[in-house]
């Protein structure tokens, strides 16, 4: 990632995170040689970009029910990612939902 080797790269967590398909289906990985780019979100975000990167590739690359299958089994949104997201602010306040409040009426 960045050109930083996958064991140099974040602290034990972030690297055990980010290299679950590889832990997942180790026979699968031996024959491939990935580069991945991240930026941008912190630590955590960046480190689960990784896995759905190398879960999605994996399943591209085989073409095969099975390494969905268990990939899937083991966290369904392997595959799909997180689809939270910070909602936008919106006017009359300082932030998505809260508003200024009135000191008279």
């Amino acid at each position: 990632m960045n050109s930083i080797p996958i064991q140099n790269w974040g602290n034990k967590i972030q690297t055990g995170v980010s290299t679950l398909p590889m832990k997942l289906l180790p026979d699968r990985f031996k024959e491939v040689n990935v580069q991945i780019r991240v930026d941008g979100g912190g630590w955590s975000s960046q480190a689960r970009a990784v896995m759905v990167t190398l879960a999605n590739g994996i399943v591209k690359w085989t073409r095969s029910a099975t390494v969905r299958k268990t990939l899937v089994s083991y966290d369904q949104h392997i595959l799909s990612g997180d689809p939270r997201a910070k909602e936008p602010k919106k006017f009359g306040g300082p932030g998505a939902r809260r508003r200024f409040q009135k000191s008279y009426r």
